[in-house]
């Protein structure tokens, strides 16, 4: 017979012997199926317990123990034998490797053990132990049970070359292979055991830290790569492991807030720094970065018209750096589009007042803001400010030209309205086009002329002041001879207004300042010495008089009150008996103006009490050849 069928045969026989087995487990398996042999809960044995412990049999002290060790030396049943002599009269070959039969010595296996392992008692037993954590079984589930038990029991190890005859379960491995691999064990063993007594030549082993920072570097490598590839998302994913592995490294929070900031994500980026900042407070590129980020985050958000949640930011963002105006710009921006304008010009101010060199950018914002509030004249002062630091700066010029035509328009309309006689209406006209461009004194000329006429005298003055003043004082500008004329005419008109008004000094401080300015104004001489006629200062009237009578010594009115001058000196002369004074000045007074009868009557009387009676006589003949009907000369006894 060759060994292939020899081999066939081998495994037919024990299939056979084990499909005995599994036959006379199942008629166990029924008999244990029985009360008595089911232990309860209260941990009480079974029967098979007892009889195991009668044949010698150890069982696990723990309920429910399935495996059971063999301490005796259990003789052979009859089956077991039988099977064995059966294997061995149908000659039955010996397999290649080792045969693992059992030794005859005391405490070897047989095929008793095997039967009693695989009892179906002990099974059972196990089962209902355990029945609080597994269902009850059929018996088709208890039989597969038996047959993976039976796959998985070990096979007693054969301890003599001489067994490998009556060994049940022979091995397929061969002898050679066997102690090759027993060498090379123990071989592995010395090795290890060499090593253990070897510690100078033993490697160093790394400590806890070594490899948390190790595997932190590894990480961090890990995320600068990806960063670098564009895959920010699983950069910080590395990040945040290596984060998690050492928390107070700060070039972790750095390089995640980056990949943050590559996604936009600038809220998470701020508190990524904000963190770097706190494990190093004194570092200044952190400090800078955070409100970098908070200026970046409000510039989105500007973008995306959310003004308010965009002024946070900046605001954020300047009072961490206000040394940077850009900061400050785009806060005044926001504030600019959320229509909150007294915000933005005091922001604007304070930021034009902190800057040492100018910023045309600011002016040509608060000119606009200015001109949202009506203030056309800060509005232009702005402008021009802005121009002045940068000449070709367009909204600037641009702004510059808008005003200007602004501005004579407006003055062209008051023109035409003062021709019409509708002053105030052409007043605020020309009050539009002096403050939308105060600079050009024209339009101050113009308005204090309307307000002149107004009899205004003092705002008319103010303006004539302001006009002259832009013009330079320069005598040879039209406009400020213009202006200069304007104001004496309207210092006179305003006296004449003090002297109805009988404000005779106030008349006087006027006439002073328009004397001040033309000395060469005859009218400003009379209307003075007309004050100070009237307040009784006959010396200063006289000498206004005489000047203005030096200037044009043709004027008779001028004369006229000189002779009056002097008929008041005269009088006063009289009243105290200084005759011959009184006389003189009657006569001074008759010289000036013969037409008035009553000097005539005042000099008679002075020459009569001097006794100058021919004199006196031809005084009255001729003050009745003047006045007839003077009552006074009738009434006293002139009949010489």
């Amino acid at each position: 017979m060759s060994e292939s069928n020899e081999s066939e045969l081998a495994t037919y026989e024990n299939k056979t012997k084990m499909e005995a087995i599994n036959e006379e487990t199942v008629e166990k398996l029924s008999e244990a199926n029985s009360p008595t042999s089911i232990s309860d809960n209260n941990g009480q044995q079974d029967v098979n317990s007892e009889e195991s412990n009668e044949k010698g049999t150890p069982t696990s002290k723990s309920s429910g123990t399935l495996f059971v060790e063999s301490e005796q030396k259990i003789s052979p049943t009859s089956d077991t034998k039988d099977m064995m002599s059966v294997g061995h009269s149908q000659g039955r070959p010996t397999s290649a490797g080792r045969q693992r039969t059992p030794p005859v010595g005391e405490g070897t296996p047989t095929g008793s053990d095997v039967h009693e392992v695989t009892n179906t008692r002990n099974l059972v037993a196990f089962d209902t132990d355990l029945q609080d954590s597994y269902p009850e079984r059929t018996d088709s589930e208890t039989d597969l049970i038996i047959k993976r038990l039976k796959e998985t029991l070990a096979t007693p190890q054969p301890t003599d070359e001489g067994d490998k005859e009556d060994s049940i379960f022979p091995t397929s491995v061969p002898e050679e292979d066997l102690e090759e691999a027993r060498k090379r064990q123990k071989r592995r063993m010395l090795e290890r055991e060499a090593k253990m007594w070897d510690r100078e030549n033993a490697p160093s082993r790394k400590g806890m830290q070594d490899v948390v920072d190790e595997r932190v570097d590894q990480h961090f490598n890990r995320g600068i790569e990806l960063s670098n590839e564009g895959r920010f998302e699983s950069a910080i994913s590395s990040f945040s492991k290596a984060i998690n592995l050492q928390p107070t490294n700060v070039n972790c929070y750095v390089e995640r807030a980056e990949s943050y900031l590559q996604l936009c994500d600038f809220r998470s980026a701020h508190l990524n720094y904000k963190k770097a900042f706190s494990l190093e407070p004194h570092n200044p590129d952190l400090f800078d970065k955070i409100a970098f980020i908070s200026y970046m985050e409000g510039q989105c958000l500007f973008d995306q018209g959310l003004y308010s949640e965009a002024l946070e930011s900046f605001t954020r963002a300047a009072e961490m750096k206000p040394s940077i105006s850009g900061y400050h710009l785009r806060a005044i921006a926001c504030l600019a589009c959320l229509n909150r304008n007294q915000e933005c010009l005091a922001l604007i101010t304070r930021r034009l007042e902190a800057e040492t060199t100018g910023n045309p950018e600011l002016y040509v914002l608060r000119a606009r803001l200015h001109r949202i509030f009506k203030n056309a004249t800060l509005s232009y002062y702005d402008v021009r400010d802005a121009l002045s630091l940068d000449s070709e700066q367009p909204e600037a010029k641009q702004l510059m030209r808008e005003i200007r035509e602004v501005a004579e328009t407006a003055k062209q309309q008051a023109v035409s309205l003062t021709i019409q006689g509708k002053l105030h209406e052409a007043l605020k006209k020309i009050a539009t086009a002096v403050d939308a461009d105060p600079s050009i004194s024209e339009y101050h000329v113009f308005r204090g002329a309307l307000y002149r006429r107004m009899q205004n005298f003092n705002a008319a003055i103010d303006d004539y002041l302001l006009a002259m003043d832009k013009a330079d004082h320069n005598e040879q500008d039209p406009v400020y001879l213009d202006a200069q004329r304007q104001l004496l005419l309207t210092y006179n008109d305003f006296a004449v207004y003090c002297y109805h008004r009988e404000f005779f000094e106030e008349a006087i401080v006027l006439l002073n300042k328009a004397i001040k300015g033309e000395k060469n104004e005859k009218g400003l001489y009379l209307n003075r010495g007309d004050c100070f006629f009237k307040i009784n200062d006959l010396s200063f009237a006289l000498a206004d008089y005489q000047q203005a009578l030096e200037i044009d010594s043709t004027c008779w009115n001028t004369r006229c009150r000189i002779a009056v001058v002097h008929n008041e000196f005269g009088i006063l002369a009289y009243q105290d008996r200084q005759y011959q004074e009184a006389a003189v000045r009657f006569s001074s007074a008759i010289e000036h103006n013969g037409k008035v009868g009553q000097f005539y009557v005042h000099r008679a009387r002075s020459r009569y009490l001097m006794q100058d009676v021919d004199a006196a006589r031809n005084d009255i003949l001729i003050s009745l050849h003047l006045d007839p009907n003077n009552d006074e000369v009738w009434k006293r006894d002139y009949m010489f």
